[in-house]
């Protein structure tokens, strides 16, 4: 199944490589999993203490840090696939063909038929994204600054956004066919329920799918490569209190962003494959530099039944970055999460909630939202760790997501993501809609 899913994301990404040029572009991005530890739980991580990602996760666990220095690094992949299974193994040149059935119930007939309501279903909202988040970090904080002015920390964040869609026109998207009838071409409308009503040739050129295929000026698949350079710069300070210790900190980040963008029109003759590799050949990145403001909060109860209970709260790019290139804009806008965990040393257990759904990297007319929920558990065992977790997509048709990882001596550490959901193609069977990887670890002092 995995074999399946790896050569199923080679072959797609490469055959549709390419983006739409739009007047005003803009997108925004998921919360996303950076670092090992989180991606093992289930994606929480807004209440963890001793987190190697506290700048990722939440700014304020930096000063809950229990050793003086931490340093931490994470290499990842996660890949993400939404309708575009059910087209892959449609014949686009096949679908003009209806016009030599000469009955609406022949099978050629009903073939293209349904084919044409599969692509249908799917130009509606549609999304193939290929994400990398990598990062290293340095935590510093020496018992003698968090008692007096706080912690700080630093590190730099690599991400490369990459996605895939099919973006239609709305008013060309009608099932209406033609075919050879007895006094020459004639046309059916096909309604919700699969039969068939008169039409016209006026109705057929103006708003049938079939027809803007066949003529290529319609509908576009596009694609978009943006790549994220980051320097979290964060600090953090606890206010002591009776029963709650209080964490309050902020980040800075500075943003290098980069887009490439290309076009290529859908239609019966498009030879994706080709299209794709004039859009690598391109490698044309306009680059632009912002910054990003984090801020979070994190409450550590100090009673005797509670001690180890935390919750943590997070507002990143509370300031909505943009990207001003010469024929668009890409906006980072705002995510805002929850979170709870039970800390002990050997033993962790939290859950995170995102608070509002994040858009998807998507051209599709309904664009597609992601909002995760998600929670999990980690054992120490000294010389190695191991994690488990579920996640929920849940504005997504990811089903349940599995996670888990294991740490080797600090310095090894990997974690997968798998989605119970899984896309059917007659070409490569089934594969998860959703698939993450990491690679990296973490040391402390």
């Amino acid at each position: 199944m995995i074999k399946s899913f790896i050569h199923f994301v080679k072959t797609f990404f490469a055959s549709v490589c390419a983006v739409a040029l739009m007047a005003t572009y803009c997108f925004g991005l998921e919360f996303g999993t950076m670092g090992n530890v989180s991606a093992g739980m289930g994606g929480a991580g807004v209440a963890v203490k001793n987190s190697p990602f506290a700048l990722y996760y939440n700014p304020a666990l930096l000063s809950a840090e229990t050793k003086r220095v931490r340093f931490g690094y994470s290499l990842g992949i996660e890949v993400r696939e939404k309708n575009l299974d059910k087209i892959v193994d449609i014949n686009l040149g096949g679908l003009s063909n209806s016009s030599a059935e000469t009955s609406t119930t022949s099978a050629g007939f009903k073939t293209i038929q349904g084919n044409l309501e599969k692509l249908k279903s799917a130009l509606s909202q549609n999304a193939f994204n290929l994400i990398s988040q990598n990062g290293i970090t340095f935590q510093f904080a020496p018992a003698l600054l968090r008692g007096s002015i706080g912690t700080f920390g630093v590190g730099y964040f690599a991400s490369f956004y990459g996605g895939s869609s099919i973006k239609a026109d709305p008013n060309r998207m009608e099932l209406i066919l033609k075919y050879s009838g007895m006094q020459g071409d004639a046309y059916c409308k096909v309604d919700s329920s699969g039969g068939c009503s008169a039409s016209d040739e006026a109705a057929y050129k103006n708003s049938s799918l079939q027809y803007s295929l066949e003529q290529g000026d319609a509908h576009s698949i596009v694609a978009q490569g943006f790549l994220l350079n980051e320097i979290p710069i964060g600090y953090a300070y606890t206010f002591y209190t009776k029963y709650v210790n209080i964490n309050l900190g902020i980040s800075g980040r500075l943003l290098s962003g980069s887009l490439n963008k290309s076009t290529v029109g859908l239609s019966s003759k498009t030879n994706l494959g080709n299209e794709a590799k004039n859009f690598a050949n391109k490698g044309n990145f306009d680059t632009k530099a912002n910054f990003a403001i984090d801020a979070g909060a994190m409450l550590e109860i100090d009673l005797p039944d509670f001690r180890y209970l935390t919750f943590g709260f997070v507002a990143k790019n509370i300031n909505s970055p943009r990207f001003r290139y010469s024929n668009g804009e890409v906006d980072i806008k705002p995510q805002f999460r929850l979170g709870l965990a039970y800390n002990q040393q050997n033993l962790v257990l939290a859950l995170d909630a995102d608070l509002n759904q994040n858009e998807m990297m998507s051209q599709s007319n309904q664009k597609p939202y992601s909002q995760m929920i998600g929670g999990g558990i980690k054992i120490d065992l000294r010389a190695f760790d191991i994690r488990a977790g579920l996640m929920k997509d849940i504005r997504q048709d990811d089903g349940l997501i599995i996670t888990a990882g294991v740490n080797i001596l600090g310095f090894l550490d990997v974690a997968l993501q798998c989605g119970t959901e899984l896309a059917q193609t007659q070409k490569w069977g089934s594969f998860p809609r959703y698939l993450s990887l990491k690679v990296g670890g973490n040391f402390s002092f």
